[in-house]
């Protein structure tokens, strides 16, 4: 049950990273004129901006991506920026894509 649970809450955070791309990179989202809605008709046009799980579920219907605006500027906390900066070189990810702790890399 905890293997599922884990498999259930790495694929929900992939979907809500695939998500937030576009509205972190909105210049981008903007220079590409995205649709409203990214449905299993349009979907070919994005698969690059979207995980292949995303993808796959988009193109066989069974998800629909609708977009919307972002009305205030993106700013980080500044305590996440200075917890950013004392934990730079501290991570790393390994060939399953994890993250994982360079002290403690022997275990992973």
């Amino acid at each position: 049950m905890r293997i599922h649970q884990i498999i259930v809450f790495k694929l929900l955070g992939y979907l809500l990273y695939s998500l937030s791309v576009p509205l972190l990179y909105s210049g981008m989202a903007q220079a590409m004129d995205l649709p409203k809605v990214i449905n299993k008709t349009n979907c070919s046009q994005y698969k690059d901006l979207l995980i292949p799980a995303l993808y796959r579920a988009v193109e066989k219907g069974d998800f629909v991506i609708t977009l919307g605006s972002v009305d205030f500027k993106y700013k980080l906390e500044n305590s996440f920026i200075s917890a950013s900066v004392n934990n730079a070189g501290k991570f790393d990810v390994n060939k399953e894509g994890d993250l994982v702790s360079k002290k403690h890399r022997s275990l992973a």
